[in-house]
């Protein structure tokens, strides 16, 4: 019992001293004392420094046109972030996007004889961070003329530069030299080699380089050595030049032989080869469950629904109760049709080839024959620098606010260290404390509690609706036993609530009555059995989570990318993405440890992604209201808190034990590598056609288009008259040839258009050897109706799965690919979080093959926004590891909002090299007015316009199944291209991701040559930014795919970004930049092909509408990558926003790639503050010279990308590019909002050119426990029914009061695009990517035993 004490009486002063007021910094900091060393130059910016620095005045003519001046502002003053040392201060940069350039000459210069080590150190304090821009030092030469601070430019001779430089992609501490050479007298920079990684911090970085007499150097930050080597070897060019050199005139001989091995040519197929075996079939062992029930089906009306009373039939339609799932399949195997599983067919082998043997005629890898070096010489003292006489910084910055101070050049390491210490050390630890202090203003950063789920709420609803079901199935089932064992749960309940009552009269009624006897105990070995809801982790994935393999599963987790997520309450708790990186000196970590560590709860694993965890937290009582848009800030956020102070925290010894396994915080730290928390957004369906002229509620101001671009929005009339070319096709027998019964049929003009032959998929005889059958394509939507006849065979669609893979029957119409089966992912319904799209993007991956996208961010010409961090993990995951290593195929609609200005080149999703994004054309091959232009474009297909739209299935309304020949947009475009590659999956189904591509361009066919947007490219590939490289047909792409041959792995070029010395944009006056790109940088990169091209461009300017962009290659070819967009004012530019182009497949690389800028404001009403071009990098992705070379791109260490983990190689610079303007937090429009009336009426124009001018427990598992103590039961009862009761009171109130926000069926057709509503009606969906736990989403979700039912049909795809 004492020890009880002691520990109490500990613990409430250790709280007591937790809850005590920190000391405040400032009053116990101490005052700055200049520093008695003097070196060979010491400066730390005391009340003198003006008498020793000056700024340059320095300005030059640029390009013969435009002054350039060094006109940045220097101040010397404390630092205001994070402040150390009392009245010390440093030099400031001062202003944004200016060169900055000050210097000082010293009294004496520094002379080198290589007797001495040299030494370089200062301090950096990056206040404001470090986007783009350096903050380097230089020591200016003494031997070439006298320094003159006022003239102090980028030309001004310098012996040393030293220090971080940060933009884009860059992002490294430069150590540079300049060499004399002894024979000619020339200088030439070296650089140092190998990449060290600059960091970014608020708080001081000390930066150290010292150089011994032996040419040894070694580079440290923080007094770390980061790096080292000698000036011999570790520099580019070397100091001394190589003795032997390639013959420049030796060419290869013509009989050369270099390739080591060729086919067999005595090989012989195999006669048991079967090239045209599938490679999967169903299971021929497979057998139907025996409680499988064919003749029910998945969804019934809500017996419990009722009718609002707000509900008026003549002005809301009739009122349709919403479906529920069938009760009597929840403890069944499943309802409706059953068809085997497919699995990988054990006689599949795929194309045959000879195999390789070694080349009789190979002579090895040819080289050029080595000559004498005329210019070969040896250096033998590279540290003999030129003498140094002044030091200055010469910067361009896109962020102010960077302190330097503490600068020292001397030749004693020892004095440099001492100097450190008074200075460095002194101030770190205070500063380092002023950052702490921040972090821990919210008074939760300690005492945050743990987030813990409504039990109760959750419980009262799964008693209520358990309830309901139990008695609806007694009313028709004809076997009321049958009802009652299956419903043992609830029974049980109700059991369990009356015993509480007679338990309740029992105490009473004892109160009153004589004294019993005690019980007597029995003991018994038998335990109460429970089950719970665990997730699925095989044995090889508990041993690297930490996670121990689960003993029981439930029937839900039937594989570990199948499993339906749980439960999101969005309303109540924040979500966070935890990356947890397991690490063999810390094995014991589990996810559950990291949750305890950072105050939260374990939900599951985020998708496919296997180190990436979900977490949550209860959100403060004041934000818990789902209309609350008020959120808890970053910097105030109880988990993110904890979780900087678990990184920073210097002492780390805390165990922690979760279930019996105890680690300490040191280790937890170790594996956690990052924590997000996820925002809400909502991703927009391309349904919506946005037209300036007919939705003034979006676009109250109409504004004309902008000069510069020509106007591409529909025109008064016909445009031309004039019709596609005919091309000869024989569709006239199709319907008979494959016995087409289906009566909408004649109207599918996209399919076989009898009115102009040529314009349509040309299907033709492809069905007779593709019929898309074993090819599975996920549509990532809004949830799809399985209960359509024309889909359910195929499982699930509506419209755009009804274009895919209708079948042909006596319904609707007949998709592209009839035996393809089509799967569904619901994330347009409602707000997600990166963590439910990166689920989603990954979901099924190795079954679905295609993913058909038609959404993105809102088309409206004002938004730019891309996927990052987990969902851009999560794309390239798919990329590297779907369908067994080939990739997922990604197609993306490209947008609808050509009307109003907008470009698929703002949406990081079409914007990709990863996804195939196709634009629309209209049944006369016409570009309809909605279809978005831009270069990421790789091809179009047909959809509404001229007259015409496309027909296909629509929703199901009860018994009646519809139709629609209205649907239209860019949304119908991609699934038809999505259907064709279905085709051709089948028969190649080994082809890449990339493989795709070059398929799509090779077999895309130009339409409208008179076009004038059409250009030729340097290959003579014609390609159009309305069209891409043309309409993608069936016949040509399966003729072409059969003849493909695979490519090599990719490779790439990344350029370092090119700074603007003349950033300024004038008005309508183009400003350039050029990229050289050599030869011998194509080699070294191992890159032998073009294929996709990417810019990154930093543009400052206060209005981002006026901006056009443009990309001319060596060919001459011209890419327009931004066009000026008139609804557009977002005043932040282009940071870092990375362009894509397609229209350079196959040119050469080789050249100059020149960028040019131009701002198109109107001057006579307003003029930019700010306009100035301040860089821009290049990237050339293509095919691999050497494929065993070839390795996978990886995101630069200083991205968020970096930090999240995922199974297989890492991606692409396309999507780790963020935009300051990212749209992350809109609130989208549902599918069908203000859809015009006219988008399929309006008539095409072909004359324009564009750009000229883990799982915890559900809270409902196991209610009572096993109830087997006797003498304490009836208390146990007692106390749920007295809170069941008072709950249920609570519930029906709750339940009342939030069924004003119901949402219903409209009555008008149109209106019923896929969209998703609230009661969903019977579109059910496959994976729902939401699971928002609130009772409308619950009346649609079943338990947890009919998940299985639908999540195991995978299977059966």
């Amino acid at each position: 019992m004492k020890s009880i004490q002691s520990i109490s009486a500990c613990a409430a002063a250790l709280a007591v001293l937790a809850n005590a007021p920190a000391p405040v910094l400032a009053d116990s900091r101490p005052s700055f004392v200049p520093s008695s060393i003097k070196g060979l130059f010491v400066e730390q910016f005391t009340p003198d420094w003006e008498t020793r620095w000056a700024t340059s005045r320095s300005s030059k003519l640029q390009r013969g046109e435009e002054e350039f001046k060094y006109d940045g502002e220097w101040k010397v003053e404390e630092p205001t972030v994070f402040p150390g040392i009392k009245n010390d201060k440093g030099l400031v940069l001062k202003s944004k996007a200016k060169q900055h350039a000050i210097s000082a000459k010293l009294d004496k210069p520094i002379e080198f004889d290589g007797s001495k080590p040299f030494i370089v150190q200062y301090e950096v304090k990056m206040q404001n961070g470090l986007s783009c821009g350096g903050a380097y030092i230089k020591l200016l030469s003494a031997g070439e003329g006298d320094i003159h601070a006022e003239e102090f430019s980028d030309k001004t001779p310098y012996t040393i530069m030293f220090g971080p430089d940060r933009c884009g992609t860059t992002n490294r501490i430069h150590f540079i030299f300049r060499h004399k050479n002894p024979v000619t007298g020339e200088y030439e920079e070296k650089h140092l080699k190998e990449l060290v990684q600059a960091r970014v911090s608020k708080t001081t970085i000390l930066y150290t380089l010292q150089i011994d007499p032996d040419n040894s150097f070694k580079l440290s930050v923080d007094e770390e050595v980061r790096a080292n080597g000698t000036l011999f070897d570790s520099f580019e060019p070397p100091v001394n030049p190589p003795k032997m050199i390639d013959d420049p005139y030796d060419s290869k001989p013509a009989d050369w032989v270099d390739e080591a091995e060729i086919p067999d040519p005595n090989a012989k197929k195999p006669a048991d080869w079967d090239e045209d075996a599938p490679a999967m079939i169903t299971d021929p062992t497979a057998k139907k469950p025996s409680d499988w029930f064919e003749d029910q089906p998945l969804m019934v009306p809500d017996p419990t629904a009722e009718k609002p009373e707000e509900w008026d039939d003549e002005e809301d339609g009739e009122w349709v109760a919403p479906m529920v799932p069938n009760p009597v399949c929840e403890d069944a195997s499943g309802c409706g049709p059953w068809s085997p599983p497919m699995i990988q067919n054990p006689d599949f082998k795929g194309k045959w080839s000879a195999p390789l043997i070694p080349n009789p005629k190979y002579k090895g890898e040819w080289a050029p024959r080595k000559i004498p070096n005329e210019a070969y010489y040896y250096d033998e003292h590279p540290n003999h620098f030129t003498p140094i006489g002044g030091v200055g910084f010469e910067l361009w910055s896109m962020d102010d606010g960077i302190l330097f101070d503490n600068i020292y050049l001397g030749n004693d390491p020892k004095e440099a260290r001492e100097f450190a210490q008074e200075t460095f050390q002194v101030k770190l630890p205070l500063e380092k404390d002023s950052e702490t202090e921040q972090i821990r203003k919210d008074p939760e950063f300690e005492t945050g509690h743990r987030a813990l789920p409504n039990i109760f709420e959750r419980t009262i609803y799964q008693i209520k609706r358990k309830t309901n079901v139990m008695l609806e199935r007694l009313r028709y089932e004809e076997d009321p036993m049958r009802v009652l064992r299956q419903s043992y749960v609830i029974l049980g309940f109700w059991a369990a609530l009356v015993a509480g009552v007679l338990g309740l009269i029992g105490i009473v009624g004892s109160m009153f009555g004589r004294k019993q006897p005690a019980p007597r105990v029995v003991q018994t070995d038998k335990k109460a059995e429970t089950v719970t809801a665990v997730p699925v982790v095989d044995s090889t994935e508990a041993k690297a989570s930490g996670v121990q393999p689960a003993t029981k599963v439930t029937k839900r987790a039937a594989a570990k990318d199948t499993t339906p997520p749980q439960k999101r309450t969005y309303d109540t708790h924040h979500y966070y993405a935890a990356d947890i990186v397991p690490r063999e000196s810390c094995a014991d970590v589990s996810p559950r440890h990291v949750a305890d560590a950072l105050q939260a709860e374990l939900v599951e694993r985020v998708g496919a992604l296997p180190n990436t965890w979900l977490l949550r937290r209860s959100k403060a009582p004041s934000l818990i209201d789902r209309s609350n848009e008020v959120e808890t800030s970053l910097n105030e956020d109880v988990v993110l808190k904890r979780f900087r102070s678990l990184k920073q925290a210097s002492a780390k010894h805390t165990k922690r034990c979760v279930d019996g396994s105890c680690v300490s915080d040191a280790c937890i730290a170790e594996t956690l590598e990052d924590v997000h928390r996820q925002t809400l957004r909502k991703r927009a369906k391309r349904d919506t056609i946005y037209d300036p002229m007919a939705m003034r509620d979006i676009y109250p101001e109409i504004r004309s288009p902008i000069a510069a671009t020509e106007a591409w929005m529909r025109s008064e009339g016909a445009i031309d008259g004039k019709r596609a070319p005919v091309l000869i096709n024989a569709t006239t027998t199709m319907r008979d040839t494959f016995h087409i019964e289906d009566p909408l049929f004649y109207k599918q003009w996209h399919l076989v258009n009898v009115d102009e032959p040529g314009n349509d998929i040309a299907l033709g005889q492809v069905w007779q050897n593709a019929t898309g059958r074993g090819v599975t394509v996920s549509l990532l939507d809004d949830g799809l109706d399985f209960r359509h006849p024309d889909l359910k065979a195929n499982f699930h669609g509506t419209r755009c799965a009804g274009e895919i893979a209708a079948v042909s029957n006596d319904m609707c119409g007949v998709g592209v690919a009839p035996d393809a089966h089509v799967s569904a992912v619901r994330i347009l319904s409602g707000p997600i979080t990166d963590a439910d799209e990166a689920a989603a993007l990954n979901y099924a991956y190795d079954t679905n093959a295609i993913y058909s996208c038609s959404w993105g961010p809102p088309d409206n010409g004002r938004s730019m926004d891309a996927p990052k961090g987990l969902v851009a993990k999560a794309i390239l995951n798919g990329i590297y590891n779907g369908r067994g290593g080939n990739g997922s195929i990604y197609v993306f609609a490209g947008g609808n909002g050509g009307g109003s200005d907008d470009q698929c080149n703002f949406d990081g999703y079409t914007n990709s090299i990863y996804t195939v994004t196709i634009a629309a054309v209209d049944r006369h091959g016409h570009h309809p007015y909605y279809s978005e232009m831009c270069s990421a474009i790789i091809a179009s297909s047909y959809s509404s316009g001229a007259g015409e739209a496309i027909t296909t299935t629509d929703i199901t309304h009860g018994e009646d199944h519809y139709c629609t020949s209205m649907h239209g947009g860019t949304s119908a475009a991609a699934p038809l291209v999505a259907g064709m590659l279905a085709l051709v999956l089948q028969l190649r189904p080994e082809l890449t991701w990339r493989d795709i591509q070059h398929i799509l361009v090779a077999a895309a066919e130009p339409n409208h040559p008179e076009d004038p947007d059409w250009e030729t490219n340097g290959v003579g590939r014609k390609y159009s930014h309305k069209y891409g490289y043309g309409i993608i047909r069936a016949n040509k792409l399966l003729a072409v795919s059969m003849s493909h041959e695979l490519q090599p792995p990719q490779a790439w070029l990344e350029t370092p970004v090119e700074k603007n010395k003349a950033p300024r944009l004038k008005s309508d006056e183009p400003n350039s930049l050029t990229i050289r790109v050599t030869q011998d940088m194509t080699q070294k990169a191992n890159v032998q092909s073009l294929e996709h091209v990417t810019v990154s461009i930093w543009i400052q300017h206060d209005r981002r509408g006026d901006i056009q962009v443009e990309l001319f290659s060596p060919s001459g070819t011209r890419s327009v990558l931004a066009s000026p967009r008139r609804y557009d004012d977002d005043p932040h530019g282009f940071s870092g926003w990375t362009f894509m182009s397609l229209k350079h497949w196959g040119e050469n690389m080789v050249g100059d790639w020149r960028l040019q800028v131009s701002s198109h404001t109107d001057k006579a009403k307003r003029a930019p503050k700010t306009a100035a071009f301040a860089g821009w990098s290049l990237t050339l992705w293509g095919a691999a010279q050497d494929a065993s070379k070839a390795v996978p791109w990886t995101f630069p260490k200083d991205s968020e990308e970096y930090s999240l983990t995922l199974s297989g190689a890492p991606g692409s610079t396309v999507l780790h590019g963020p935009s300051m303007t990212a749209t992350s937090t809109t609130q989208l429009h549902k599918p069908t909002k203000a859809l015009p009336d006219d988008h399929h009426t309006l008539a095409g124009e072909t004359h324009k050119a564009f750009g000229n001018a883990v799982q915890r427990p559900e809270a409902d598992t196991g209610f009572l426990g096993s109830l087997n103590r006797q003498s304490t039961w009836v208390f146990v009862a007692g106390g749920v029914a007295l809170v069941a009761g008072i709950t249920l009171i609570l519930y029906f109130y709750n339940r009342r009061r939030r069924m004003r926000r119901y949402e219903y069926l409209p009555t008008d057709e149109n209106e019923i695009h896929m969209r998703s509503m609230t009661t969903d009606m019977q579109a059910r969906d496959l994976y729902d990517a939401f699971a928002l736990d609130d009772e409308e989403d619950d009346d649609l979700e079943e338990d947890v035993d009919a998940r299985k039912s639908i999540s195991s049909s995978t299977s059966n795809f």
